[in-house]
């Protein structure tokens, strides 16, 4: 399939050290792309709202009704679930956790300010958080760095794992479009890890004067990636990245 033979140019572009073996692919596979470049656009303009969530991305609803079935799926993973199966008890901060997540989903979310602003121990935000991830609602991203020490002394970055959700429990406005497009690409390259058993990679960020938005690892080669939803501007951070890492 197309999104196959992407996925095995860019292994094979990282393995090499060599862009062109991916571009060369990309551009074949634009060109095939292109007569139904609309339907593209109207079917990514719907999922970049509703989020991808089978019962609501294939059936004709209204926006109430996509906003009432999202909200109780919630409502029922939080207040059930979440009780019998991780035996939390304070399901309102759980709640609280997973809409401030949504909120600033794609930014780097420090465990201690969070527990502040929530009125909530370190201890309570970091179990929590970590039943979220257990259940596939968030996803975290942790730094860049040769040194173990530093990746785990560093906050991480927190995606919500569906867009659609994120919206129900953030209401995203066009201030979060750059927020929502890292999500998307962050939240697909992370599927494509854990789907696709011929290309492993892994995933992270990176900080210093400059920031890269995600950096994908494979065979000790790193693949530093900015996401943009507005016109790109600037490339220092990947420039920096570039000339650090070789």
């Amino acid at each position: 399939s197309l999104g196959n033979s992407l996925s095995e140019a860019l292994s094979e572009a990282i393995s090499n050290n060599e862009a062109a073996l991916f571009f060369k692919e990309a551009q074949r596979a634009q060109s095939e792309l292109l007569p139904i470049e609309d339907i593209i656009r109207i079917q990514f303009n719907g999922y970049f709202k509703r989020g991808g969530y089978p019962e609501i991305a294939l059936q004709d609803l209204d926006e109430f009704q996509r906003f009432s079935r999202l909200k109780n799926y919630i409502d029922s993973v939080v207040h059930k679930d979440f009780v019998n199966f991780f035996k939390v008890r304070d399901t309102k901060t759980l709640g609280r956790i997973l809409k401030l997540v949504s909120k600033n989903t794609s930014q780097i979310i420090v465990e201690r300010n969070l527990a502040k602003n929530l009125g909530a121990s370190v201890n309570t935000v970091r179990n929590h958080l970590g039943f979220l991830e257990s259940a596939f609602l968030i996803m975290g991203s942790e730094i860049f760095s040769k040194s173990y020490a530093k990746k785990i002394r560093r906050p991480e970055k927190l995606y919500i794992i569906d867009i659609g959700l994120g919206d129900v429990l953030a209401g995203y406005d066009d201030n979060d479009n750059g927020k929502i497009a890292e999500t998307i690409v962050h939240n697909h390259l992370e599927f494509m890890a854990i789907s696709n058993l011929t290309f492993q990679f892994d995933l992270s960020y990176w900080k210093n004067d400059y920031e890269i938005d995600i950096v994908l690892s494979c065979k000790n080669k790193s693949l530093p990636i900015e996401v943009k939803y507005a016109k790109a501007r600037g490339t220092e951070g990947i420039n920096n990245f570039v000339e650090k890492y070789k």
